[in-house]
């Protein structure tokens, strides 16, 4: 028999505008427990700080304290949840570019220029981006955006092979990148990454020569390095070799 219904967590506080999910755990009459979140009914004693769903995720609506409760068979459990003014504002946790069926972060990245032919960026971000365009990408011209509504957004566009582009994501105007709340991206700010391309600069001196085409046959038989992998594919071989040939007498503008 139930005897007691747990709520965790217990007391949480969360900005206006985030959830929270809750969970509930029954304690019965023979000691065992059990995990009861989709067997209760939830509610929310004052809708107008927070709202609750059938599934125990409640959501912040406006500063202040609201008792959440979840019962059972007659018994009850309850939480108070807190809900600040304060904005989370989205942030930008990593910035990859995409080359091949391969990825490349750039944060913390010690590399001047990229040695591969790059086909779209994918950047995650630390909330769930809803608004937001293939626009919001400025510096280089994307073709297509994936993953609104989600914290992961992939910008695509035509290959790019070579050049230097000061890349940038929108945090105000029309583009802006905004939570569900509406709170955009660095509060406003937006983000910058710089990108510098030359493809074969194996390298990393501006210029694509002898000494890259004998560094990619070199490592053909050694361990696996990115950099030398120029198309993407997750093995150095000799299409990387060709990538070095063809691209052979170019320069970092």
């Amino acid at each position: 028999m139930l005897q007691a219904i747990a709520v965790t967590p217990a007391n949480p506080s969360i900005a206006k505008g985030l959830a929270q999910q809750f969970t509930a755990t029954g304690t019965f009459s023979d000691g065992s427990t059990s995990n009861l979140t989709a067997t209760v009914t939830w509610a929310s004693a004052t809708t107008a700080v927070a709202t609750i769903n059938a599934s125990g995720l409640a959501t912040a609506v406006a500063a202040g304290t609201s008792t959440i409760s979840a019962t059972l068979s007659g018994i009850t459990g309850s939480t108070t949840l807190t809900v600040t003014s304060g904005m989370v504002t989205p942030t930008v946790v990593s910035y990859s570019v995409l080359f091949g069926s391969s990825s490349f972060n750039l944060i913390g990245a010690t590399r001047n220029r990229l040695p591969w032919q790059i086909i779209g960026i994918r950047v995650v971000f630390s909330e769930a981006i809803t608004a937001g365009s293939a626009a919001s990408l400025s510096g280089i011209t994307a073709t297509g955006l994936f993953g609104l509504g989600t914290n992961t957004l992939t910008w695509t566009f035509d290959p790019i092979s070579i050049g230097s582009f000061l890349t940038m994501l929108a945090g105000n105007g029309p583009n802006a990148l905004k939570d569900a709340a509406g709170n955009a991206l660095g509060g406003g700010a937006g983000f910058t990454q710089n990108v510098k391309l030359l493809w074969g600069d194996v390298n990393d001196d501006g210029m694509v020569n002898a000494q890259d085409l004998a560094l990619v046959n070199a490592v053909r038989s050694q361990p696996y390095n990115i950099f030398d992998d120029l198309n993407g594919d997750g093995v150095v071989d000799l299409a990387d070799v060709q990538i070095v040939r063809a691209n052979n007498g170019n320069i970092q503008p």
